[in-house]
This record gives C-alpha cells, structure tokens and sequence, in this order.
C-alpha cells in the first residue's frame, strides 16, 4: 500500500508543469511562457501552440529567479544551518507563425 501511494504521488506532481503566458507582443506576433523545474520542452511549445493557435517557432529561452525559498540543514556538529535559495523560473519565446 506504502509503494503505490508514493508512485500515485510521484505520478501526480511529475505531471503539474504549472506553465504560464507571461508575455505577448501582438506586434512581433510572439508569447512568451513562464514554468518551473519540472516542466519539459514540449510542454512549452505545447502551451504556446494552443496560445497561437498553429505551431508556434521557439525564439529564445531565459532563466529567472523569483523570491527565495528557505532550505535548513545539519551541519554535522549539532547545528542546523539555514540556507536560502532561488525559486528559479524559465521563459520560453516562441513566434506564432
């Protein structure tokens, strides 16, 4: 029982990509979506390609960081050390076609 609710919930998170549309430029015709660590390449041109409407071309991808989470732990000798570290973002560009 143990092993199959840690797969359920293995299965469960892996597939929340949690992806965004940040950014537009009718202009240029581009979008630009936003999502974290667990999200793959194709989930990015999938979401721009339901935003554009057709397939969509990637143009550029960029790294961010937004706020901090905190991280403590064991230094070995008794004390716990906090350590605080990036929530760490990725943009993908694409041009709608």
């Amino acid at each position: 029982m143990r092993i199959l609710l840690c797969l359920s919930t293995f299965i469960l998170f892996s597939a929340c990509t949690h992806l965004r549309i940040v950014g537009f430029n009718k202009d240029a015709d581009t979008v630009t979506v936003q999502g974290g660590k667990w999200a793959a390449i194709d989930d990015y041109q999938k979401e721009a390609n339901n935003y554009c409407g057709k397939e969509a071309k990637l143009l550029n991808m960029n790294e961010t960081a937004e706020g901090l989470y905190a991280y403590i732990y064991n230094s070995g000798s008794g004390t716990a050390n906090l350590q605080s570290i990036p929530i760490r973002r990725y943009q993908y560009t694409f041009k709608c076609n």
